[in-house]
């Protein structure tokens, strides 16, 4: 977590708060696999956000089309939101706060209202690498007030579980 905030982790081997597909936020099975991450994208009037991050397995080549690719699902607690991004960089992002990352996602959803709580919303997109980026982030990279989330809002907070990201180069 590239921030204050604590990102979660819910996996199949896990049980209670962290198990799959009972947890804290909801019932949800894996796009894939055995597990998937969940974070924080709203909070009203605190600015809380949570962040995945991780390096990548390889450093992106300069003037090079990537393809990104992550599935999101929302959480059955929390309201819908429409901003859920990556963010791809060649220093790891770091905030001493929870509140939000301010850094350009080269991918951001661009759906609509993202109310899916049964299945998983497909998110996709390609940029073009600078070159020597070696991180992904992953999360809302907005302040509360650029944050738009469905009205009425009655627990003031919206959660999103993440599948299945993949970045790949693409050729010629």
């Amino acid at each position: 977590a590239p921030t204050l905030g604590t990102p979660d982790i819910f996996h199949t081997c896990g049980s209670g708060p962290g198990g799959v597909p009972d947890n804290f936020a909801g019932t949800q099975n894996p796009n894939s696999g055995g597990g998937y991450a969940g974070v924080y994208v709203y909070v009203v009037n605190s600015g809380y956000r949570e962040y995945l991050q991780a390096p990548l397995l390889e450093v992106l080549e300069a003037n090079t089309y990537y393809l990104l690719s992550f599935y999101i699902s929302k959480a059955e607690f929390g309201c819908a939101s429409q901003l859920v991004g990556a963010y791809v960089s060649e220093d790891a992002p770091h905030h001493s706060f929870s509140t939000h990352l301010d850094v350009t996602p080269q991918l951001e959803t661009n759906q609509g209202w993202l109310t899916e709580s049964e299945g998983w919303i497909y998110v996709s997109g390609c940029f073009l690498a600078e070159g020597g980026e070696q991180f992904i982030t992953l999360g809302n990279f907005h302040s509360n007030s650029e944050t738009p989330v469905e009205d009425p809002c009655f627990s003031n907070l919206s959660y999103y579980y993440i599948d299945d990201v993949v970045l790949e180069g693409i050729n010629g």
